[in-house]
């Protein structure tokens, strides 16, 4: 699970939102196309989770 039920804030959506999660060499980012935001992370804020040891972020095309 990405999210715990106590990161909500209420138990019910207030607006709707799509975000699409893109993984890459640099990290992740979260999209949102409307309204549209992007928020980012690098690789080295998930060095700590031991869940993501073997995931491999730099992939062929």
């Amino acid at each position: 699970a990405l999210l715990a039920c106590s990161a909500f804030a209420k138990p019910k959506p207030l607006e709707p939102h799509t975000w699409r999660i893109r993984l890459g060499a640099f990290g992740v980012q979260a999209i949102c196309e409307f309204p549209q935001k992007r928020i980012e992370f690098s690789r080295t804020a998930f060095a700590a989770d031991p869940r993501l040891n073997g995931l491999r972020w730099e992939r062929g095309r």
